[in-house]
């Protein structure tokens, strides 16, 4: 395979936190690191602006003569019979990053809770180590690199014993000394792969295996214990070349598996918390009352009894259909208030009437009157639809709906018929304001003859007591006279 730096990079570019252009040159444990990651948390992604170069040039199956890359891993294998150095930088990062997470992601997997405190702590810890030794190793073999998973499950496990003791006794809550230990243990026995292994073990070759501890070495010719060594660990085995659908069904099988886990993990150990209350439910037990509850009962018994009245899956379908709500014609019926036959000179009352108790003005509920308005227009949609299917089989006159719809489409003109019902509920509010207003104009007028018919009996009732009053003076005047 000839990998083609463009096409590289125009995957990269579109569809780099999948991996894509990773799969394209052959880097098939990179993919799924970048597919659980989201492009090695986008920091891998980035990196590989300035790494795809190299990783077409070791993707390049010609042997002659050598590509540069390949020139260059050659001397490297042949210059150093006992492999890269141990410690790499980007790949401990990278190792620590991801192996915190497959860590965590392995350790949720089962609920061990049964087991007891102490037990169910150390039962984690050990699957939390075994997601740290395959991190390690799916990134120590990557590229032109090959490791025994067990030498990582090794360093792991001793890295859970050293937290142990590090902790005086006590499970250690994080996956640091497991991710250095099985980190320095896998460096140690990782190799340079042959050129023949590396096309090999990515279905590119026509011969080659999965490079590793090699048991007993090739009886070559005499010579050195380091090229002894070397020939031993880069055994190249016979073995059928892979296409890529057989590399796309292996990705497949390990994203399957990954997500499952993450699926049980939630499942067991996943919590909800009541906001009123504070108290915190478990997912598993969301689930079952779910399943319990007299909602999924129902959903149930109603997916069982048509699949049992129903003759075709075509048949199914479509009383599925109905029965969900799909196209939202029960819901919108609901909010309006009317019935499964209602006409449509019905809902475009009853949508009026509705209009004029939750609009904004009148002091209703804008919230309402949108779905109001919403419901309305969307019960008006379905009932279109359905008169124009019923129009092309050739129905004939129509029934009462249908004309009643045509007659509403027909007054409206231009614009919709809600904006025609809004406009005649605006006209019938300003005569009913107008009203109002009249009423009010009366009430006043009223009020304002009441006022004055006291104003006057208040005067009229006050000459009156003026004049009681002159008439007992006059009298006592005419009584002093007398004396």
């Amino acid at each position: 395979m000839t990998a083609s730096l463009f096409i590289a990079y125009f995957l990269w570019f579109f569809f780099g936190w999948t991996g894509l252009h990773l799969f394209y040159v052959g880097r098939d444990e990179q993919m799924f690191v970048y597919l659980t990651t989201c492009g090695g948390f986008f920091f891998g992604w980035f990196r590989d602006l300035w790494r795809l170069p190299t990783y077409c040039g070791q993707a390049d199956e010609t042997t002659e003569p050598l590509n540069a890359e390949l020139t260059i891993h050659q001397i490297r294998a042949q210059t150093s019979p006992q492999g890269p150095h141990w410690f790499q930088l980007t790949r401990f990062l990278a190792s620590a990053c991801v192996g915190s997470l497959y860590g965590y992601i392995m350790s949720s997997v089962f609920d061990l809770s049964f087991l007891g405190t102490t037990s169910a702590a150390l039962g984690y810890q050990l699957l939390g180590s075994f997601g740290v030794a395959i991190a390690v190793w799916l990134i120590g073999n990557m590229g032109m690199h090959t490791g025994p998973f067990k030498q990582a499950m090794y360093g792991a496990l001793m890295g859970l014993v050293v937290g142990y003791i590090a902790e005086s006794g006590k499970s250690s809550s994080g996956y640091g000394w497991c991710i250095l230990l099985s980190f320095l243990r896998f460096g140690q026995h990782r190799t340079w792969t042959s050129i023949e292994a590396h096309f090999a073990r990515r279905g590119n070759g026509g011969e080659g295996g999965e490079g590793g501890e090699g048991g007993e070495g090739e009886s070559g010719e005499d010579s050195d214990s380091d090229e002894r060594d070397l020939r031993t660990r880069n055994r190249v085995e016979p073995t059928k070349r892979i296409g890529s659908c057989g590399r796309l069904v292996r990705l497949s099988l390990a994203g399957l598996l990954f997500t499952s886990m993450c699926c049980s993990g939630m499942y067991f150990h996943a919590k909800t918390t009541d906001k009123e209350t504070g108290e915190t439910t478990r997912l598993r037990d969301s689930i079952d009352n779910l399943i319990r509850s007299p909602l999924w009962g129902e959903l149930y018994g109603t997916l069982r009894d048509l699949y049992t009245e129903q003759s075709t899956w075509e048949s199914f379908f479509s009383a599925l259909s109905d029965s969900v709500d799909l196209d939202g014609e029960s819901s919108a019926r609901k909010t309006l208030g009317v019935s499964d036959d209602a006409t449509m000179k019905e809902i475009k009352s009853a949508h009026r009437r509705l209009a004029r108790e939750l609009h904004p003005d009148k002091g209703g509920d804008p919230v309402k009157f949108m779905e109001m308005q919403e419901a309305f227009e969307r019960l008006h949609t379905v009932m279109k639809k359905r008169e124009d299917r019923k129009s092309r089989r050739g129905g004939g006159g129509g029934s009462g709906d249908e004309s009643d719809l045509r007659d509403d489409e027909s007054g409206s003109g231009s614009g919709s018929d809600a904006a025609d019902a809004e406009r005649e509920a605006a006209r019938e509010e300003r005569a009913q304001k107008r009203e109002d207003d009249e009423k009010l104009k009366q009430a006043k007028a009223r009020t304002a003859a009441k006022g004055r018919q006291q104003q006057t009996k208040k005067k009229k009732k006050k000459k009156k007591n003026k004049n009681k009053n002159k008439k007992r003076t006059g009298k006592k005047n005419n009584a002093g006279n007398d004396l």
